[in-house]
């Protein structure tokens, strides 16, 4: 059973760390999730825009490298979501061109809970894994 008074100081101190900046920053990290384990997390850049080349060059690579050591036999299949740079024609051709196996997005199933863990799990689950945390720079939050 959970502490009433625990929770509140909780709130109040999480509340406390956002009230000192009037507009906290946020993180974008990109996240791969399989039965045989998490990726490590990929920190976007601050202000980019995720077109399909940053797509491509900055996250993609990294899960090219990441599909390697999680399925070293090539048996993965790598599932996105409908982002426009997931589904552009120059990103499904850098797939292709790997041999990466995917889930072209005709067949994208974007509100199945079954098909889509990361969005329905794995977000809610790290940012509880955060929030309890105080911390005062990005570099602090990569190193949790």
């Amino acid at each position: 059973m959970s502490n009433p008074i625990h929770n509140k100081d909780q709130k109040r101190a999480s509340a406390a760390r956002f009230e000192r900046e009037s507009h906290p920053k946020g993180v974008m990290v990109s996240l791969g999730i399989s039965f045989k384990g998490i990726t490590k997390p990929i920190f976007v850049n601050a202000g980019a825009k995720i077109n399909s080349k940053y797509y491509q060059q900055n996250i993609l690579t990294h899960y090219e490298k990441e599909l390697g050591r999680l399925y070293p036999n090539n048996d993965s299949v790598f599932h996105q979501d409908s982002a426009p740079s997931h589904a552009s024609k120059s990103t499904i051709k850098w797939l292709k061109d790997r041999n990466i196996k995917f889930i072209p997005p005709e067949e994208w199933m974007p509100s199945a809970p079954d098909c889509a863990p990361c969005d329905y799990f794995l977000w809610s689950y790290l940012k509880t894994c955060v929030d309890g945390h105080n911390h005062k720079t990005i570099a602090g939050l990569k190193n949790l």
